[in-house]
């Protein structure tokens, strides 16, 4: 059997850069997980356990960062590959301003390879740079998505 193996890259953006270690991480399998819609409470249930058991104050689901999340997910899943980096060279902060969201803060974790949102929250939750990102105190919305094993999640403050 031919196992998968998952890299995961996270990368933190606030107004003045961007930057964030690089981990690895091996999940069981892959699969294509539902589409996101903010009115799914479990990623945002397990998000805020992460972040209660942090001490930091939960957020919120939005949707324009939702859309963030799907836009990159639907990318990466259209021309297979894995990486920050838009196929068209966008990075975090275009994709998020195409959708409107102000913002002064912003952070992003993706995975590949996580057979649904949970379990890509799962093994962020064990990953120190993903870890950081979803518990940054500057965070207060987040959005997420999947398509085809690839998982982008995109957290936000709008004003700070």
């Amino acid at each position: 059997m031919k196992f998968l193996y998952m890299t995961i890259m996270v990368a933190g953006l606030a107004a003045c850069g961007e930057g964030g270690p690089d981990t690895a991480a091996s999940p069981s399998a892959a699969a294509q997980a539902p589409a996101a819609g903010t009115s799914d409470r479990r990623p945002v249930a397990l998000v805020n356990a992460v972040r209660r058991a942090a001490g930091r104050a939960p957020i919120r689901r939005n949707a324009r960062l939702d859309r963030a999340a799907q836009i990159h997910a639907n990318d990466m899943a259209r021309n297979s590959f894995f990486a920050h980096t838009g196929s068209d060279g966008s990075k975090l902060k275009d994709r998020v301003n195409r959708t409107g969201y102000g913002w002064c803060f912003l952070a992003e974790n993706i995975a590949e390879g996580y057979p649904s949102r949970q379990a890509a929250i799962t093994g962020w939750k064990g990953s120190p740079g993903h870890y950081r990102n979803m518990v940054n105190p500057k965070a207060e919305e987040f959005g997420i998505a999947a398509v085809g094993g690839y998982q982008v999640m995109v957290l936000g403050a709008g004003s700070c």
